[in-house]
């Protein structure tokens, strides 16, 4: 029986003497156990930052915790008990984060009125006051006159009160002025009276103190004017008590909070603590009522962690795998080290189970150690991120603070686990090897494994292919279980290990039929030291198969991570831009409010930037075969869009230039109808024929500016001389400028728009007749005040500014989602002066359109519009197609001219729909009907290298929304989930994968060497010279490496590829728009076929001068011993 103590002796011995090999082992080990443990170290870490980040960005006064309540009565113990009550309540809910509490207390509101006067009942504004104190107060205010009250008044005197100096002066209270304060709610009991002693104000506004709650010394104590007066806690108590013994009060008790005190560990408690509160609190005192905004800033922040440690998880998995992998790898080798002497043991009289004891101690020994020291090097290398660039900004540049939890030695345990079955199963099998099989193990090629002889490889491929066709199936990374708790698809993040595997069966089954078709091939056109490379790796490929499955999992993760880290880099830039859709966007400029789209155009173009674009954001609805969509409609200018616009090619089949290149054929050609420069005066003879309701009468114009007015003439109705006989209605401009509520004069020249007919009778907009005669104008003022509303003659020196029974006029259109089929035509009922009018009838017994009227003739072009396929899609409509177009209360013909994924600014996540038109064609379209919403550019586009210099000149104009995408990526990088929270742990990862690929290519090399020094002293002997020693090392060599590198760089690409379609969720758990595009990081490439490559260079050079070295007669002499 062996005694523990000697299988410690044995086990200590047997690792010094293999302490290479064991070394490689333990390092593996250790890391296996850092990577496991890192997962939970570096997740608290980033907690930690982000937390402190949450809570950093809101005012401490609303995460405070403010707790209301409503006391019958002043009396000290009551409130004292009430207190405990609460303040006990509340630290059990926020435990260590709960900080300085702060009390305020405030009675009932009185009647107020100067000394010895009584209440005016019948006055609802009658003055109202209240008694306050508050804790500290004396030490953070100051008296501007008189002396601080004292703790009390003296019986029969009133009661000393401090009033906010700034409400005294307001009202004209002084010092010394008494004053009476009269219960409402108990009017036979006698006032009470108090006097002022002291104006004060606050010693310094802008503290902490203040902010806690509304201004303590002049907050309304009600919806009305009140009076706020100051007193001590002790006269609150003795002498309002005494006095008014009914009086109730008011108690606000404010507990700041100690971020110091929230940290990783207890944030979601303290959320639950204080979600819970409002109930705890009811449960010990009834009126008690609760609100802070520490809850949502702790819910939300852990929301956002756990999608942002998705894609950690995803790449640790990864890298778990190639641990576990380079373990079970290195533990064969150290194994078949050990192979010959457990042969002789095994002759010797040992039996499986001692030899597999043996193995077992040293297996302890490697995971106890390697479950000791994973945490604590996770630990450091987690804190030496505080000064990379990552984290820089966050820590200061001093290292990063971390914590070590009990969970973090539980994974780092399992870690050591998985190094310890790593290291015993294949030391199970070789303890079950005799003298005898291991010499003919020796003499003869390896087997062909298990997994190949019996196609169990096949099976498992059908398999891995039943779960990708799963996953590709179900593309939805995160679901709710039956609680509502959110959490992550196991089968989703697996995915990339789920590709490698299947990638690396194939290749253990493909890999000896190619090596043996490859050496077939060459041995009939190459030399001999070519041959024996080459016929060396097809004679035993398995032996190789496992350095080329471990560097092609390495470079596969590590293209994996290249790709990876690019792409979520490019997307942030993206995000940040998307939503803008120029470096600055600005809209709703209040300081052009109605001054016209020319004046918006002539302000955009003088503010500093390297382009502009001026674009028409509006809402409509587009209609198809009975179904209606919601849109937001962009209209663009395509002559200066692509100077400003963010767009990537995947937004769209078409390209951005080919988008905007068929709306610059639907632009409008503006074709104006001026009317005289030098009018002050308009007027239009009409007859309303045959009406059944009132109408009004309208002209719409248009300024030099661009800004649209509607010129009223007046109103008719059935029984007025204008609907039997021509009247003549008139407009002075004159004194519409001069009215007190008028708009800003029109400047001159003016353009004809439309005269139009409105009415609010549905019965008179069904059926009438209106004739039109010419329009007038004169440059002579009114005489005798303004010529306005019907008259049976026109203006001096009138003179015709428009003919509408001549050519060029046509009916308005767009009231209704059909044509009007209304008619436009000559008669010859004329007014004095003209011998032909322009006709308009109209007859519809449908809705009919209550404006009506005569435009200048348009071309009759559609509207050309490019769809969101989502909504041409819930439209049912193709391109090619013609929908109707609502915007701004006019209907146009639209025609689907193709359709995009996204464009910039349109929420492909939302409800609403999206549609890009040009600017010019919509606007034409639109304020050419009959609107009271004309379409004009509202916001302005900017591509500029300075953006806050473009942001302070657009500061004038007053812009309701003005966004800068460089301030928005700037405020993502103040984010340490966004700005570091995979960079760390990806670079540490990074380094590992190298390393430990690095060490398992030399480790393998080095006792591939020894093993094979025999072989390559017989090839020395047969006449080998030393450049044919170096080509069989190379060549063998050069396959490995090109073999797991150009493998591992190919699949890591494409799972790189399939999984940031999976992956593309923002940190607040909706889809990233605009979505992943591909990018990959060819610096990390580079790296990583560098350190691989250099490894393979110095390795091939140490192996064979290795082997020139070798003193043939010696390894003959080993190999025959």
């Amino acid at each position: 029986m062996i005694r523990i103590r000697s299988l410690a002796v044995l086990a200590v011995r047997r690792i010094s003497a293999h302490w290479r090999l064991f070394a490689s082992a333990a390092l593996g080990a250790v890391v296996s156990s850092a990577i496991l443990s890192s997962t939970v170290i570096y997740a608290d870490t980033i907690r930690d930052l982000g937390l402190r980040h949450a809570l950093e960005r809101p005012p401490a006064e609303t995460l405070a915790v403010k707790v209301t309540r409503e006391a019958s009565s002043a009396r000290r113990d009551e409130y004292q008990r009430s207190a405990q009550r609460i303040e006990r309540t509340v630290r059990d809910a926020l435990g260590d984060a709960t900080g300085d509490a702060l009390r305020q207390g405030t009675s009932q509101t009185f009647y107020l009125t100067p000394a010895g006067a009584r209440v005016d009942d019948g006055d609802p504004a009658r003055p109202r006051a209240v008694l306050r104190f508050r804790d500290a107060l004396d030490q953070h205010i100051v008296a501007t006159a008189g002396t601080l009250p004292p703790a009390g008044a003296a019986t029969g005197q009133p009661l000393p009160v401090a009033v906010a100096a700034g409400f005294a002066a307001q009202n004209h209270v002084a010092v010394g002025d008494r004053l009476d304060l009269h219960a409402w709610w108990d009017p036979a009991r006698p006032p009470l009276s108090v006097q002022v002693v002291a104006t004060v104000r606050a010693n310094d506004p802008a503290e902490a103190y203040w902010k806690t709650s509304p201004t303590t010394l002049d907050e309304p104590a009600s919806g009305w004017p009140a009076f706020v007066l100051l007193v001590p806690e002790e006269a609150f108590f003795g002498t309002l008590t005494s006095r008014m013994p009914t009086a109730s009060a008011t108690y606000y008790e404010v507990y700041g909070i100690r971020r110091e005190g929230l940290n990783a560990r207890n944030a979601a408690s303290v959320a639950n603590g204080v979600q819970s509160l409002p109930f705890a609190l009811a449960s010990v005192d009834r009126d008690a009522s609760v609100r802070t905004d520490l809850e949502e800033v702790l819910r939300s922040f852990d929301d956002r962690l756990f999608f942002v440690r998705i894609p950690l998880f995803v790449l640790l998995l990864q890298i778990g795998g190639i641990v576990a992998y380079y373990l079970v790898m290195v533990s064969t080798m150290l194994v078949e080290r050990y192979a010959p002497e457990m042969a002789v043991l095994r002759s010797r009289g040992a039996s499986p189970l001692q030899l597999l004891i043996e193995f077992g101690v040293e297996g302890l020994i490697l995971a106890a150690g390697a479950s000791t020291a994973g945490p604590l090097l996770a630990a450091g290398l987690i804190s030496a991120l505080g000064p990379t660039p990552p984290f820089a900004a966050l820590s200061d540049g001093a290292p990063l603070a971390v914590h070590i939890s009990f969970l973090s030695y539980a994974f780092s345990a399992g870690g050591a686990l998985l190094a310890f079955a790593a290291f015993m199963l294949p030391a199970w099998r070789a303890t079950r090897t005799t003298v005898v099989e291991f010499r003919r193990a020796s003499a003869r090629p390896r087997p062909t494994p298990l997994l190949l002889r019996y196609y169990l490889d096949v099976a498992l491929v059908l398999l891995l292919g039943v779960v990708f066709w799963r996953l590709r199936q179900d593309e939805q990374l995160f679901t709710r279980t039956l609680f509502g708790e959110r959490q992550s698809d196991p089968l989703l993040l697996a995915t990339p290990a789920v590709i490698m595997v299947t990638v690396g069966v194939v290749f253990l089954r493909l890999f000896p039929l190619v090596l043996r078709t490859v050496a077939w091939g060459l041995s009939r056109i190459v030399g001999a030291a070519a041959l024996v490379g080459v016929r060396s790796l097809a004679r035993d490929p398995t032996h190789y198969s496992r350095l080329v499955l471990m560097l092609m999992l390495a470079t596969g993760v590590g293209m994996f991570g290249a790709t990876f880290s690019a792409t979520l880099d490019h997307s942030y830039d993206d995000r940040s831009r998307y939503p803008v859709g120029a470096d600055v966007r600005a809209a709703d400029m209040r300081g052009l409010a109605g001054q016209g789209d020319v004046a918006f155009t002539r302000a955009m173009q003088a503010v500093p930037a390297k382009a502009m674009s001026a674009v028409v954001r509006v809402q409509g609805v587009a209609r198809f075969e009975g179904k209606s969509e919601t849109l937001q409609v962009l209209g663009v200018d395509p002559a200066t869009f692509p100077e400003v616009a963010f767009f990537r090619d995947d937004f769209a089949d078409d390209s951005l230039p080919t988008i905007l290149s068929s709306l610059a054929g639907n632009a409008a050609t503006p074709r104006p109808v001026p009317l005289p420069p030098d009018a002050r005066q308009f007027g239009l003879w009409a007859k309303f024929a045959d009406i059944r309701g009132p109408i009004s009468l309208a002209i719409a114009v248009r300024d030099a500016e661009g800004r649209r007015e509607t010129l009223p003439l007046g109103t008719v109705r059935p029984a007025d001389e204008a609907a039997r006989e021509w009247r003549f209605f008139a407009v002075n401009l004159e004194t519409r400028r001069g009215a007190a509520d008028a708009r800003p004069p029109l400047t001159p020249p003016l353009t004809f728009d439309s005269v139009f007919t409105s009415t609010v009778s549905g019965l008179a907009a069904q059926r009438g007749v209106v004739l039109f005669g010419p329009l007038l104008a004169t440059s002579a003022p009114a005489s005798g005040g303004p010529v306005e509303g019907p008259a049976t003659a026109p203006f001096a020196d009138a003179r015709i500014a428009l003919d509408f029974s001549a050519p060029g006029f046509e009916v308005v259109q767009g009231q209704h989602v059909a044509r009007v089929t209304d008619t436009l035509t000559t008669a010859t009922d004329a007014p004095p002066g003209a011998s032909a009018v322009a006709r308009y009838e109209w007859s519809d017994t449908r809705v009919a359109p209550r404006d009506r009227g005569i435009r200048p003739v348009t071309d009759g072009e559609p509207v050309l519009v490019h769809l969101a396929k989502a909504s041409a899609e819930r439209l049912g409509v193709q391109p090619g197609g013609t929908v109707r177009l609502l915007v701004g209360g006019v209907y146009t013909e639209a025609r689907v001219a193709g359709t995009f994924d996204l464009f910039p600014t349109y929420d492909a996540s939302g409800k609403a729909g999206f549609a890009v038109v040009e600017a010019s064609r919509l606007t034409a379209a639109v304020n050419s009907s009959i609107t009271t919403q004309p379409v004009v550019p509202n916001e302005a586009w900017f591509a500029t290298d300075d953006a806050a210099r473009t942001r302070d000149a657009l500061a004038a104009y007053v812009p309701q929304v003005l966004l800068d995408a460089r301030a928005e990526r700037a405020r993502q990088t103040d984010d340490p989930l966004i700005a570091a929270g995979w960079a760390g742990i990806l670079g540490i990862s990074f380094a590992t994968v190298l390393t430990l690929s690095a060490i398992a290519f030399v480790l393998y090399s080095y006792l591939t060497a020894q093993r094979r020094a025999l072989e390559f002293a017989i090839l020395r002997t047969l006449g080998f010279s030393r450049v044919q020693v170096f080509l069989v090392v190379a060549i063998e060599y050069l396959a490995i490496v090109v073999a797991g590198m150009g493998l591992g760089t190919v699949v890591g690409l494409q799972v790189g590829r399939r999984m940031m379609d999976v992956l593309g969720i923002s940190e607040g758990g909706t889809a990233v728009l605009p979505p992943f595009a591909l990018a990959v990081s060819w610096f990390q490439v580079f790296t990583v076929w560098g350190v691989l490559g250099a490894t393979f260079v110095l390795t091939i050079g140490a192996v064979v001068l290795l082997y020139v070295r070798l003193a043939i007669h010696r390894a003959l002499r080993v190999g025959e011993g």
